[in-house]
């Protein structure tokens, strides 16, 4: 269990960034306090943005698991990495379908 202020704060630190420079908000400190199960499975917290003097924080999910990531509020030239997983090719094994899970049969010409 964890709450979006933890996850926030872990990132703040991560960018030299703390909870002083806040300009906004979209989610109330109750909000931000609410403990919700951040594992995989499915997404619990809230969606939030959250606006400091340098940065714009919004929450990421992967399969379920939650987390905090950043960018910069101004331009700085630098490029933003992709967020979440990335799926490969498969590769071409014959022409029945292949279950990936349960509920995503993919068919492999």
């Amino acid at each position: 269990m964890t709450d979006w202020k933890s996850l926030i704060t872990q990132e703040m630190n991560n960018r030299d960034d703390s909870w002083d420079s806040v300009v906004s908000c979209t989610l109330t400190e109750e909000e931000l306090c609410e403990q919700f199960d951040d594992g995989y499975g499915g997404s619990e917290g809230k969606p939030f943005t959250l606006w400091t003097k340098t940065r714009v924080y919004f929450p990421v999910v992967y399969d379920g698991k939650e987390w905090v990531e950043s960018v910069s509020r101004d331009p700085d030239g630098k490029p933003t990495s992709h967020f979440g997983g990335e799926s490969k090719p498969l590769p071409q094994l014959s022409q029945h379908s292949l279950t990936v899970s349960p509920f995503h049969p993919i068919l492999i010409k």
